[in-house]
C-alpha cells in the first residue's frame, strides 16, 4: 500500500459528528432553559483543545484544561444556556463532567466540557444533572443524533451546525465531521466560538495538537463577526484512528495532508457561521507580502472593518475604504505595489493596479459583488507570504 498522495478534493458526506468511525453523539433539552450536548467515543483517543489564550476565562475552559493533560478524551459535554464565567461555577461544572463518567463509565479527567450562553448566569445541577443519564444512554452513531447534538449547542433557538467530509489520504478514505455554533461575540483567540471534529485518520496526540493549532492560526482567529470574543471560546478534536492509514507522528507529508485536509473543512465552519440568512459571508485574501503574521492582521483587517461590510450589504465596494483598512492594520505596506480586485460567482474584476484607481462600470461592480462566494483579494508584491480572513457584512 502506498504511503502518499492526495485527492485534495473533499467530498461531502453525511453523518455530521458521527461520520468518522468510533463516535456517537446525543442531544437533550434541559430544565431550566438549559440544553446538554454530548460527543462519546467507543476508545481512548489522541485528541487536542485550543482555549482562549488571553483575558477572562470561563469556569468550563479552567476545568478542561487542568483535566486534558494527557492527550487522550472520551467525551465531550456542553451545557448551553449558562456561560458559567464565574470561578464559583467550577464546582458544578466538575459535577457535570463527573456525572457523565458515571454513566459513561469512563475517566472523568478524559472528558472535556465546554460552556456557552448569558455571561453572569451559573448553572444549575439540579436542571441538567438528572438528565445525563439518558443523554449517555441515548447516544448513537446516526445523522440524526449529530443534529441534536449541534441543536443542543445553541442558544438562540437557531438550527444546529454539523457537517462532514471524506478525502483520501493515499489508498485510505478518512472523514472529519464537525458540530459548532456561533453567532455574535466571535473573535476568536486561540480558539472559536464553540467547534468540535471527530476524524478516523491515525494521527498521534502530539501532531494532532500541533495540526489543530496550525489550522486554527489560518481559520478560526481569521474569523471576524463583531471584533468580540467570548470567555469560553473552544475548539476541540478527537481522532479514533479507525481509517486504518499509517500514524501520523511527525511533520511529514501524511501530516501536510491531513493538515490540509482539516483546514478546509474548518474555512468551510467559518464560512457557514458567517453566513446568515440575513447577512453575507465574505473573505480577504492578502499575498505578497514579507511575513505570515503581516499577512493575517491585514486580512482580517479588511473583514473587520464596518465601512466594507456596510457597501457589501448595497453590493457595492469602495477601493478607499480596502486600502484605508490594509494600511490602518499597522504593517508596512506599500501602496504603489498593490493590486486590489474581487470575485464571486458572477465573475471577477480589479479595482486598483500600478498605484492607479482602476474605473468600472458600477452596474459591472455591482453585478459582481452581489454574486455568492465574494472574495476581496490584494496582493502586495513584496513577498511570498498569504493569508485570509473570513468576515459577515452587517451593520455593527
Amino acid at each position: 500500500m502506498r504511503k502518499n498522495g492526495i485527492n485534495r478534493e473533499l467530498t461531502a458526506i453525511s453523518g455530521g459528528i458521527c461520520a468518522p468511525a468510533g463516535f456517537k453523539a446525543n442531544g437533550v433539552v434541559c430544565s431550566g432553559g438549559e440544553r446538554l450536548s454530548l460527543v462519546l467515543t467507543d476508545g481512548r483517543y489522541p485528541a487536542a483543545f485550543a482555549f482562549p489564550s488571553r483575558g477572562l476565562c470561563g469556569a468550563s475552559v479552567l476545568h478542561s484544561k487542568n483535566r486534558l493533560q494527557s492527550g487522550y478524551a472520551r467525551a465531550i459535554v456542553v451545557n448551553a444556556g449558562s456561560a458559567n464565567v464565574a470561578n464559583s461555577a467550577l464546582l458544578a461544572i466538575k459535577k457535570l463532567a463527573l456525572a457523565v463518567s458515571d454513566a459513561a463509565r469512563i475517566t472523568e479527567s478524559e472528558i472535556a466540557v465546554a460552556s456557552t450562553g448569558v455571561i453572569g448566569r451559573m448553572i444549575q445541577t439540579e436542571n441538567v444533572l438528572p438528565f445525563v443519564d439518558g443523554l449517555v444512554k441515548g447516544a448513537t452513531s446516526s445523522e440524526e443524533k449529530s443534529l441534536q447534538a449541534a441543536q443542543a449547542l445553541t442558544t438562540e433557538g437557531g438550527a444546529g451546525k454539523d457537517l462532514a467530509f471524506s478525502f483520501q489520504l493515499g489508498d485510505f478514505t478518512c472523514k472529519i465531521g464537525a458540530v459548532f455554533k456561533g453567532n455574535q461575540r466571535v473573535c476568536p483567540n486561540l480558539a472559536t466560538f464553540l467547534c468540535f471534529f471527530t476524524t478516523d485518520t491515525n494521527i498521534s496526540p502530539a501532531m494532532l495538537k500541533k495540526a489543530l493549532l496550525s489550522v486554527t492560526a489560518d481559520t478560526f482567529n481569521q474569523l471576524d463577526i463583531d471584533g468580540v470574543s467570548s470567555p469560553n471560546d473552544t475548539v476541540g478534536i478527537i481522532a479514533s484512528g479507525k481509517a486504518g492509514n499509517y500514524q501520523i507522528n511527525c511533520a511529514d507529508g501524511e501530516y501536510e495532508k491531513f493538515v490540509y485536509a482539516l483546514r478546509q473543512v474548518a474555512a468551510r465552519v467559518c464560512l457557514a457561521v458567517a453566513n446568515t440568512e440575513n447577512n453575507r459571508a465574505f473573505s480577504c485574501v492578502v499575498s505578497g507580502v514579507k511575513s505570515k503574521s503581516a499577512a493575517r492582521v491585514i486580512a482580517k483587517s479588511v473583514v473587520g472593518a464596518n465601512a466594507i461590510k456596510r457597501s457589501i450589504l448595497k453590493n457595492g465596494l469602495e477601493t478607499d475604504d480596502v486600502l484605508c483598512a490594509a494600511c490602518c492594520a499597522g504593517e508596512q505596506v506599500d501602496i504603489q505595489t498593490v493590486t486590489l480586485w474581487v470575485r464571486s460567482a458572477q465573475g471577477e474584476l480589479t479595482l486598483f493596479e500600478n498605484g492607479e484607481r482602476i474605473n468600472v462600470a458600477e452596474s459591472v461592480k455591482t453585478r459582481v459583488m452581489a454574486g455568492e462566494e465574494l472574495v476581496i483579494s490584494l496582493d502586495f508584491a513584496k513577498g511570498n507570504y498569504m493569508a485570509t480572513a473570513i468576515g459577515r457584512a452587517d451593520i455593527i
